[in-house]
């Protein structure tokens, strides 16, 4: 019997309003296939966002990983099976069908992400841990768990247990414009508090933080536009309250367009004291810098 942990390593970002839309419903349809111990009964799957932030352009579920075991048995089943999204929906191979037991089931999105690794033990979990590495964005969806599942479609309603930090940047006031000839690019986020480590336990969808508040950031490379503001990168937390002092750090640069070459290196710092990082929510923090000639 194996007990599955997900670990995962995750940064953080910066946006402040929470926006939700409804995810696309994508059945599977999988040729009757391969003999063996079986109910009969096919293995296929239905995915959807139920919490979502961004889910429906189509990239975070364009395919998932999912871990099957039996519900009375613990037998496993499928253990990080590969799920692609395509014309007919949802599908994997080779086919897999119902034990009369059923099964119980969880998943995560996107399939093979870089803060994701797993572990054997005894049973099925549903919690993951995660970390902050300055060198990783990504966003983990998780599904399930689904306990004595025993027909098709299995419907798997996947939520962004994280909190997003997305960063909007723009010059100001709005009437100063980057001169001819010259650009502007963010090359880096920051933030001076966060928690590196936590729990999630999918029963009770709550999380249980571990260790100190620390820095996390990550390089960028995003042009800056002037007046209007542009979306220059995200960071992926688990949930806090950011403490008194917590500071977004964003660095930019001036540029010549014809050489590439740097002109001048500026840092802009934005007070996050008292932020409520919520899960399954996007914050937009927009931040506003001087142009230097």
């Amino acid at each position: 019997m194996r007990r599955i942990v997900l670990l995962a390593a995750v940064p953080a970002a910066i946006l402040l309003s929470c926006s939700r839309e409804d995810g696309a419903l994508f059945v599977a349809v999988l040729p009757a296939g391969e003999s063996g111990p079986r109910s009969g009964r096919l293995i296929s799957f239905s995915a959807g966002d139920e919490d979502t932030r961004d889910v429906t352009s189509g990239i975070a579920l364009s395919s998932f990983g999912v871990f099957a075991v039996g519900s009375s048995s613990g037998d496993e089943v499928m253990y990080d099976q590969m799920v692609r999204r395509g014309k007919q929906g949802y599908t994997y191979s080779p086919p897999k069908y119902f034990p009369e037991e059923g099964l119980d089931f969880m998943a995560y999105a996107p399939y093979g992400s870089s803060s994701v690794s797993f572990q054997e033990g005894a049973g099925l979990v549903t919690d993951f841990d995660i970390s902050l590495p300055e060198s990783l964005s990504e966003d983990v969806l998780l599904a399930g768990p689904l306990r004595g599942v025993r027909s098709s479609p299995v419907l798997l309603s996947f939520i962004h247990p994280l909190t997003s930090i997305s960063v909007e940047f723009a010059f100001s006031p709005h009437s100063i414009l980057i001169p001819a000839g010259k650009g502007a690019r963010v090359t880096s986020l920051s933030l001076s508090h966060c928690i590196r480590e936590g729990s999630y336990d999918a029963e009770s969808g709550t999380w249980t933080s571990k260790g100190e508040f620390c820095p996390a950031g990550r390089s960028v490379s995003a042009l800056a536009q002037g007046r209007n503001p542009v979306n220059v990168g995200a960071l992926y937390s688990i949930p806090f309250t950011a403490p008194s002092g917590t500071m977004l750090e964003i660095d930019w640069e001036a540029f010549n367009l014809d050489s590439g070459a740097a002109i001048g290196s500026y840092s802009i710092a934005v007070d996050l004291s008292g932020r409520d990082f919520a899960a399954s929510t996007n914050i937009t923090v927009r931040a506003g810098a001087m142009w230097y000639d």
